[in-house]
């Protein structure tokens, strides 16, 4: 057992002390010697200039959170290099109707030095630090961690930092044989309706990869030696999506569908043949029909 103490300091000042008047401004000390300036929130008058309990309450709930991940990590030999969280609290009336601070979504950005946890690996962590939370096990308040999505783009960026410039449509066109696979996965997880959509989206990436590489003299055997030096480029396949809801896993695809488009467009800027310009921009607009359709079930 611990205790731990704060003092809480408050005087009227000469105010006239009415609901309309009086000073929310107060302090806060604890036992180290820290004092902050506190108040109410915005919405009861308070001073908007400093911190206020409902803020403050969400910012216990995140740094908790934090700390308790920074300690299982510790223990787990995953080397934090950076922990940002985006945090937010809802004031909202709880099942009794009285007003509650009732939700708190958190969003932690991790950086890590070294070694990285896989996708679902942070997930665990995450699910640990939450239930190990000294304060999310002190309140009844709904708590939960959103962590960010991986992007398509980034991981294949990466690949193609490696490949000589007129040789990167073809790489990405292996990407998008391994995206019409995961369409026709997909589709095997949803609706009739929804499944005729992912199949059109799998049919759609087949036709990217099909105009890609007709504009390649040899493209096939490019290809395998492009995959033989990049074997990474498969991994993508598996890293980014394994484990996550389907909505995530439709979220990352459509960044990358988005993402795509703009790399054909990229792509076309810098071509000087105008038959090769149309058939990249033709590619920027499949991806972007694909997106569209993503986002809707997303």
């Amino acid at each position: 057992m611990s205790e731990h103490a704060a003092k809480i300091a408050w005087s009227r000042g000469g105010r006239d002390f009415t609901y309309e008047t009086y000073s929310r401004d107060h302090t806060w000390k604890f036992d180290g010697g820290a004092l902050v300036p506190a108040t109410a929130a915005p919405a009861f008058l308070g001073n908007p200039a400093l911190v206020d309990p409902e803020e403050a309450f969400v910012a216990a709930v995140a740094s908790c959170h934090m700390l308790t991940f920074l300690a299982i990590a510790a223990r787990r030999r995953f080397v934090v290099e950076r922990y940002e969280d985006a945090a937010t609290g809802f004031m909202e009336k709880n099942e009794a109707g009285k007003l509650a601070v009732t939700r708190v979504t958190l969003r932690p950005a991790v950086q890590f030095a070294e070694k990285s946890p896989s996708a679902e690996e942070l997930a665990h962590l995450h699910h640990l630090a939450h239930e190990n939370c000294f304060i999310a096990n002190s309140v009844r308040t709904a708590i939960t961690v959103e962590t960010p999505l991986p992007s398509v783009g980034e991981a294949i960026a990466k690949v193609l930092a490696r490949v000589p410039r007129d040789q990167q449509p073809l790489l990405i066109a292996l990407a998008e044989r391994l995206a019409a696979e995961r369409y026709r996965s997909w589709a095997g997880e949803v609706s009739p309706a929804q499944r005729a959509q992912l199949l059109a989206c799998a049919e759609r990436e087949e036709e990217i990869a099909r105009r890609v590489e007709a504009l390649y003299p040899g493209a096939a055997a490019l290809q395998r030696e492009l995959l033989a030096k990049h074997p990474d480029v498969g991994e993508i396949n598996h890293s980014l999506f394994a484990g996550r809801p389907l909505a995530q896993q439709f979220a990352i695809q459509a960044q990358g569908e988005r993402l795509g488009a703009a790399t054909w467009r990229a792509f076309a800027r810098g071509d000087g043949d105008a038959g090769r310009r149309d058939t990249l921009l033709a590619c920027a607009e499949l991806e972007e029909a694909s997106a569209l359709v993503l986002e809707a079930l997303a």
